[in-house]
């Protein structure tokens, strides 16, 4: 007996996608407005308790302010990494919009560079 194919590789299997926390907040804004969990989860293709979990966990994800596209929180990550994040985010935006390309090499510099600066940063604020 061969070795099983991976679940994303087995026919008529649908690979879902994560939801971001952009979209856990519009199923909460959904929420409040008065929709009930059963029609969000219709309109996401969710399962209703993926809804009811997000609903329950609503101040955890209220109060995150992520970088885009970031689909999980994790408990253990400095918050310095998070600013770098967002900074690099709006870097690469005003490097697209003056119609630069940026290869990974100068993303990879650039956040190093962001994250010596607010380290340096805190330190001065800390002394």
């Amino acid at each position: 007996m061969g070795p099983k194919k991976p679940v994303s590789a087995q026919v008529g299997k649908p690979t879902r996608e994560k939801l971001t926390l952009e979209m856990k907040k519009e199923i909460l804004q959904k929420y409040d407005g008065g929709k009930r969990i059963a029609d969000i989860a219709r309109e996401y293709g969710r399962n209703p308790s993926t809804i009811g979990t997000i609903v329950a966990m609503r101040e955890k994800i209220l109060a995150t302010d992520a970088a885009q596209g970031v689909t999980r929180i994790a408990k253990n990550r400095p918050a310095v990494l998070e600013e770098v994040e967002k900074l690099l985010v709006m870097w690469m935006g005003e490097k697209q919009c003056a119609g630069d390309t940026v290869t990974e090499a100068v993303i990879c510099e650039k956040a190093r560079a962001l994250y010596t600066d607010l380290m340096e940063a805190t330190a001065r604020n800390l002394s």
